[in-house]
């Protein structure tokens, strides 16, 4: 699994029209700017079980209960516990990240420098838009990802972006830290690979500066 950059889970997906009405609907006041990938995010799980940015940043290596913000529906918690936290024996912070039309996710690295030799999945689901607008950075090109409607896992300590080129927001909700992989997946489908020695020129340049204090 150290090599594998993108992979599809045959698993039961969340029920995507359901999500995507219930985000589109959602109050602004719940959603606050990234500017490092230059997304909105959305906290629906926090150890705190509080919605505000600086509870959705922390990054706790902690294995302590997680909790859901005030405002998730049931329908959504029931697909996390019945589907998702059956394998990863564990919860962890959930956010969702929204990509306007027509935007872009810079390019960045999902991981801190010290965690960037250790396997480092990240869980997404997109519910809204394309998985093909991803693409992976290499000294020789980017890498774009498949097609596919079924949740995925990524390397997320590999340099990605993604462009959403639709006339609507882009909704992906993703699975993230403490939790980083498991030993084996549901229904585990590699799709692609890491290219051998190929990480782009300058690489270091992509980490989170402000949030690891690197500068």
């Amino acid at each position: 699994m150290k090599k594998m950059l993108f992979a599809e889970l045959n698993i039961k997906t969340i029920d995507k029209k359901q999500t995507a009405e219930w985000l589109n609907d959602l109050d602004e006041k719940y959603w606050f700017w990234n500017e490092y990938r230059t997304c909105d995010l959305l906290a629906l799980m926090t150890q705190s079980g509080e919605f505000d940015e600086e509870s959705a940043k922390k990054n706790s290596s902690s294995q302590n209960d997680f909790f859901w913000t005030s405002f998730v529906p049931d329908f959504i918690k029931e697909y996390f516990e019945d589907n998702i936290f059956t394998w990863t024996k564990m919860k962890s912070r959930i956010l969702v990240i929204r990509t306007q039309a027509y935007k872009e996710n810079k390019v960045h690295i999902d991981c801190s420098p010290s965690a960037f030799h250790t396997i480092q999945h990240k869980f997404r689901i997109v519910v809204q838009g394309n998985t093909n607008g991803l693409y992976f950075r290499t000294k020789r090109g980017d890498i774009w990802a498949p097609s596919t409607q079924k949740p995925f896992i990524i390397d997320g300590s590999w340099p990605h972006g993604m462009i959403n080129d639709n006339p609507f927001p882009k909704y992906t909700i993703a699975l993230g830290a403490p939790w980083a992989n498991c030993a084996s997946y549901p229904g585990y489908n590699p799709l692609l690979f890491t290219p051998a020695d190929q990480l782009p020129e300058a690489y270091e340049n992509l980490f989170d500066f402000k949030k690891y204090k690197l500068k």
